[in-house]
Order: C-alpha cells, then sequence, then structure tokens
C-alpha cells in the first residue's frame, strides 16, 4: 500500500514516496540509500536533457521539445 504524504487540491498533485530504503518493494527488491541517491541524479539528468521513455522501454523516448 502506497502511503500519501501530502495532498494539493488547489494544483491536483499528490505526494507519496516512490522508494524506501532498505525496505523490499512491491517487486522484492530492497535498495539501498546510495542507490535511490543516484536514481534520482540520473531522473533530473534525463529530465533536463529529456532523455525519457515510457515504462522504461526501449525505443519509446520522448522527444525534445
Amino acid at each position: 500500500m502506497i502511503k500519501l504524504l501530502k495532498t494539493d487540491d488547489i494544483h491536483k498533485t499528490v505526494s507519496f514516496c516512490i522508494l524506501t530504503p532498505d525496505i523490499e518493494d512491491r517487486n522484492w527488491d530492497v535498495i539501498t540509500s546510495e542507490e535511490i541517491i543516484k536514481i534520482a541524479h540520473d531522473f533530473g539528468a534525463n529530465m533536463q536533457n529529456k532523455f525519457l521513455n515510457i515504462y522504461h522501454e526501449d525505443n519509446t523516448q520522448i522527444e525534445k521539445t
């Protein structure tokens, strides 16, 4: 179950924890805090360069605008 941390009706957003270090996730994986930090940094870099894809599948890159 995902625990909501915060909701904002004005901006229509919700905040929740996607990854928790050293806790087994829904895929039975356990991830360290160092791995989570690396993932966050990689995501930020990819977001800035718009190197994103859909569901981590090959050949589904979102085009730069």
